[in-house]
């Protein structure tokens, strides 16, 4: 599948992935409706960085979405066991973010950085076990990914 270019290229991919409501949402924020003065719609660079991140990661949180009044997306994912994750998706490297633990604490430092890398702060969620890495090619339907029984192996015969 090529990678998206445009907010319209991003909705296509999503609608052909099976997730037209998310494509529906991205396309409204990408238009001129009900937006407040001084606002503009999502930028290109935004919703590429946000196409880049959901397409890497999968994650068991109920997510929303949200777009600030600069034109970046914001995903929020809330667990129910209290953690919860924001990202702004600043451009298509960059992300401001807030992830908070069980505790109520915040996760993962960055320096005190603003803006940080979109690819730094994902493989960080990973490692905090908020989301965890989306295969890279989906499983066959003939093969079961599972560990092989000692009795097909052979293995104590």
């Amino acid at each position: 599948m090529p990678h998206p270019q445009t907010i319209q290229e991003i909705c296509a991919t999503l609608e052909k992935q099976g997730l037209p409501d998310l494509a529906k949402r991205i396309a409204y924020f990408a238009s001129n409706e009900n937006l407040g003065d001084g606002d503009v719609p999502v930028t290109t660079e935004s919703a590429l960085g946000f196409w880049e991140f959901f397409n890497a990661v999968e994650s068991d949180g109920r997510g929303g979405m949200t777009c600030s009044s600069e034109g970046w997306l914001c995903g929020s994912w809330d667990f129910p066991d209290d953690r919860g994750v924001t990202l702004w998706f600043v451009d298509s490297q960059k992300v401001m973010f807030a992830a908070k633990g069980v505790d109520g604490e915040f996760l993962i430092s960055t320096e005190d950085e603003v803006t940080v890398s979109r690819e730094t702060v994902t493989g960080k969620l990973v490692e905090a076990g908020l989301f965890y890495w989306r295969p890279k090619s989906p499983v066959s339907k003939n093969s079961y990914p599972g560990t092989m029984s000692p009795d097909t192996a052979g293995i104590g015969t």
